[in-house]
């Protein structure tokens, strides 16, 4: 079975045959983010075509895959990929921007991801995912742990968030996810200096900080990124 991804790739090859058109490693993996024995193996499998029965196929190898502590590979036609970009621009374009072809052709320029699809998503996602910060809060309002749990196990999708908010502003190259609330403050006025205080939580230091301000700075940093990209839509300032 599978050990590497390279050798994942060439079974789902033994699978498909011509119908498998590429196999292609993302993520972390081909970027300078990898953590020797932390980070998992991202695959995206691209056919010409995908029926259940195909699968159901492929059952037996992404099971070995998976109990590796890698995630299931993403399986799309090329077509479906295509079609996609207007729903999935922001993971579309990390992946077009960090990959490796395992197998067959680089096919990932044949998709092409608008701007505004990548605003639209990126507005959703932030004001979304605040509103859901917000709820959980209210549950965790009356436990100091459990609000210091709350903010900083959310700040990595935050994190994320931030990066594509400077690929929206164009800045090139992104930076390291852990970087980017600093450098999107060059570009948008918000507190930066919140989300130090929330990663150094995240990584377990012992921070002296009243949980309930730091809630609100958290809160209130989010809520002004997403009003900046909800009026980059117009070209307001934020």
């Amino acid at each position: 079975m599978a050990k590497d991804p390279l050798t994942f790739a060439q079974e789902l090859k033994a699978l498909y045959a011509d119908r498998l058109l590429s196999v292609v490693l993302y993520g972390s993996a081909v970027t300078k983010e990898r953590v020797v024995g932390y980070s998992d193996y991202n695959i995206l499998a691209i056919f010409n075509e995908v029926t259940v029965p195909d699968l159901r196929k492929m059952s037996k190898v992404a099971k070995a895959w998976s109990k590796q502590g890698n995630p299931t590979p993403l399986v799309f036609t090329l077509q479906q990929l295509k079609r996609s970009a207007d729903v999935f621009p922001m993971e579309l374009l990390d992946i077009k921007e960090a990959h490796q072809v395992l197998i067959g052709d680089d096919l990932l320029g044949q998709v092409h991801v608008d701007e505004k699809n990548l605003r639209h998503q990126l507005e959703y996602e932030l004001k979304g995912k605040a509103i859901q910060l917000r709820e959980a809060y209210i549950i965790a309002s009356d436990n100091e742990k459990a609000v210091k749990e709350l903010i900083s196990k959310s700040v990595s999708l935050f994190q994320i968030l931030m990066r594509q908010a400077l690929r929206l502003l164009k800045q090139q190259p992104l930076p390291p996810k852990k970087d980017a609330p600093r450098i999107l403050a060059r570009y948008i006025e918000f507190d930066a200096a919140v989300f130090d205080v929330v990663e150094r939580l995240r990584e377990g230091q012992e921070v002296a900080v009243d949980v309930h301000e730091l809630m609100q700075g958290y809160v209130g940093a989010i809520e002004k990124i997403a009003e900046s990209v909800d009026g980059h839509a117009s070209g307001k300032p934020g």
